[in-house]
């Protein structure tokens, strides 16, 4: 069972990251004439995890390398060794973190569905897929994280969520 030793709210840690404003509603949707950007796995396995220490529901924008160090160090707090921070590079790339926070079992996913841009905007579609009741699922504790690297951008973004419930396949 892994717990986060530091707790950061989203609000607080976003504003630490030289005001990466975003915003974050149920109803929204990529607009039509969005372009898709490159997105491409950071080159961890503690990056796509489903123990994360992030025990939190958070959702980053990670501009620098310092803000990198910084998440990096929350993300993997609890493991021994602890794995050396992946190499992005912030003159040229970003990277878009989403984490589901604790929950109670096995079968919980996260997902980057999707990054695009259109008029001024970056759109990020965040899927959260959770067990269909009764299905049989690990009874450990879980906090999935999903971290992934975009081509850099200075506009603002908007993280669009997503829920799935998965069946028992």
């Amino acid at each position: 069972m892994k717990q986060s030793l530091v707790s950061v709210a989203v609000i607080t840690l976003c504003a630490t990251l030289a005001g990466c404003g975003f915003t974050s509603g149920p109803d929204e949707r990529v607009p039509s004439d969005a372009v898709s950007l490159d997105v491409r796995p950071v080159d961890s396995p503690a990056a796509h995890d489903h123990f994360s220490a992030l025990t939190e529901r958070e959702r980053l924008v990670i501009p620098d390398a310092d803000a990198w160090a910084e998440f990096w160090a929350r993300l993997t707090a609890e493991e021994l060794p602890r794995p050396a921070l992946p190499a992005v590079d912030f003159t040229s790339e970003m990277v878009l973190a989403a984490s589901m926070g604790s929950r109670p079992s096995g079968g919980y996913t996260i997902h980057v569905d999707q990054v695009a841009e259109s008029d001024g905007q970056v759109y990020v579609v965040v899927r959260e897929v959770s067990p269909r009741a009764n299905c049989p699922v690990t009874d450990v504790l879980t906090a999935p994280v999903i971290a992934v690297r975009v081509p850099r951008r200075e506009a603002p973004v908007t993280f669009i969520e997503r829920a799935e419930v998965r069946g028992c396949d």
